[in-house]
């Protein structure tokens, strides 16, 4: 027993040590680059483009299989995400709410991690409800991984700040 006790912390140590020398910067942000930064903000406006579109399968594409979304109301994975987004814009539309813009108001911020990046930025919408005109500043916290060459969606937050009815 004491022998694979000794092994084990042995392996733990090994893969520690493996884990440091390979992020050389010890979980600290990296400067992000403009155009990480860019890719990500061409990422953002796409995702909130399709969801008021209703184009669930775009969105899937660029959201990790291991997704998950994280609201006032719930958390939930990829599939469900992608079915509540459905869901949450038809309803809208049966009930005469219509998205007529968006904007990503600066400043768009990302702190990147190597091949990780989270974008913190607020989507202010632009909508009319039953003929009346509506605005709504929701607070997103995204974190994206870069896998191939391409950045998925691992997990989303959103918090609606300000309703201007």
């Amino acid at each position: 027993m004491k022998l694979s006790l000794t092994g084990f912390l042995l392996l733990l140590l090994i893969a520690s040590c493996k884990e440091n020398s390979t992020n050389k910067t010890n979980n600290q942000p990296i400067s992000s680059t403009d155009k990480a930064k860019e890719e990500l903000l061409t990422l953002e406006n796409k995702w909130l483009e399709y969801e008021f579109a209703l184009d669930t399968a775009s969105i899937a594409k660029f959201l990790d299989n291991d997704f998950i979304s994280i609201s006032a109301e719930d958390t939930s994975n990829k599939q469900n995400e992608l079915v509540g987004v459905y869901k949450n814009i038809s309803a809208m539309r049966s009930d005469s709410i219509f998205i007529d813009s968006f904007k990503i108001e600066e400043p768009f911020i990302v702190k990147q991690f190597e091949n990780t990046a989270i974008t913190i930025f607020i989507a202010h919408t632009y909508k009319t409800a039953k003929g009346k005109y509506q605005e709504k500043r929701t607070k997103f916290y995204d974190v994206w991984r870069k896998v191939n060459g391409e950045w998925k969606a691992m997990s989303s937050q959103a918090t609606v700040v300000e309703e201007i009815k």
